[in-house]
């Protein structure tokens, strides 16, 4: 399975980011610094991290929950994203949600 289109809410400097369509084979990625190609890349490691069961390392080694949502806590209280994943025979979706919580971390509310 690829990843074929991601949708992302309020992750570091990606405010809003609405059907982010990925190629079969290869992704590039070009834009002006601070236009958040880093904090794409960024995003896929902390996926990797929440699939390895080390999701709370990835926040402390990252800066904590405040550092990792668009202009901090007070603006952005979540973390959101849709990641779909299609196959030669089928389409997968996942959606989760990370909420802020008291001693500046996330928790999955989806």
């Amino acid at each position: 399975m690829k990843i074929s289109t991601l949708t992302l809410k309020g992750f570091k400097t990606i405010k809003h980011l609405e059907n982010l369509e990925f190629n079969e084979n290869i992704n590039l990625f070009i834009g002006a610094n601070g236009s958040g190609k880093s904090n794409l890349i960024s995003f896929f490691e902390m996926i990797s991290y929440i699939m390895t069961d080390n999701f709370q390392q990835y926040i402390a080694d990252n800066g904590f929950a405040n550092t990792l949502l668009y202009f901090g806590s007070k603006n952005t209280p979540q973390i959101e994203a849709t990641i779909k994943l299609t196959s030669e025979t089928s389409e997968s979706k996942y959606d989760f949600r990370l909420s802020h919580i008291a001693g500046d971390s996330l928790v999955f509310a989806k």
